[in-house]
């Protein structure tokens, strides 16, 4: 869907009748609403996705190659490309996770902990693409804190575990200016700001630099500070 909205956002900026437009193949709705043949949309379309999709640098190397077949896809409607989106959208979402499977697409590498965030981040400017306001995403860290395994079908974290979460706010933090439209709220259990816990902010002091005051002025503000304190009268 997102894709469709991309290539319904560049149809309309090259000058394109894009209302209405169903659930078919884009092309032969667009020729059909602009009196065209879909031979002289598919060029202006392909270059557009070309420059906007598959050489933006703001997308990862991976992701922009799998959205610009996707949006190619889309475009066309044939058989074959619903069997592109499923791959896609299996191999992006980790349903099916295999290389393999995605190499007839020029894409190489799986989707791991060493480049999951960055395809976030480019799934946040993706949605910016298709003309959604944003994404907000709620992180609940309760369970960071349970230091016994309670064996209750849940995820259990390990202490290791705990600091990989904590790297990954850290980073997510530091990324701020790539995290376009996006609100990410993180929600950690009260013993997280007890700096006696080993498994609170303290045991990471990468994140706690980054989230806690170095002076502690309950009126003056870090105008340098990655992040802002908000009180309850100001809000």
């Amino acid at each position: 869907d997102v894709s469709r909205g991309v290539i319904r956002r560049l149809a309309a900026d090259l000058g394109y009748q894009t209302e209405p437009l169903g659930n078919g193949p884009l092309l032969t709705q667009l020729s059909e609403l602009n009196g065209m043949d879909d031979q002289a949309i598919r060029i202006e379309l392909r270059k557009a996705l070309t420059d906007h999709v598959f050489r933006e640098k703001r997308l990862a190397k991976d992701f922009r190659v799998a959205m610009f077949q996707m949006c190619l896809a889309q475009m066309t409607g044939a058989e074959a490309a619903a069997t592109t989106s499923r791959v896609l959208r299996e191999w992006l979402t980790g349903v099916n996770s295999a290389v393999s499977a995605v190499k007839p697409y020029n894409i190489f590498n799986r989707i791991n902990r060493t480049n999951a965030r960055h395809f976030l981040e480019s799934l946040f400017w993706w949605l910016h693409l298709a003309g959604s306001p944003g994404v907000a995403i709620v992180f609940d860290l309760g369970r960071l804190a349970i230091t016994k395994n309670p064996k209750d079908g849940h995820h259990y974290y390990t202490k290791a575990m705990v600091l990989d979460a904590y790297e990954l706010l850290r980073q997510f933090i530091d990324g701020t200016d790539r995290a376009v439209g996006c609100l990410l709220v993180v929600v950690p259990d009260i013993s997280f700001l007890d700096e006696a816990n080993n498994r609170g902010v303290s045991a990471y002091a990468a994140l706690k630099t980054r989230i806690f005051d170095e002076v502690k002025d309950k009126v003056l503000v870090n105008p340098l500070a990655a992040l802002v304190r908000l009180r309850t009268e100001a809000v």
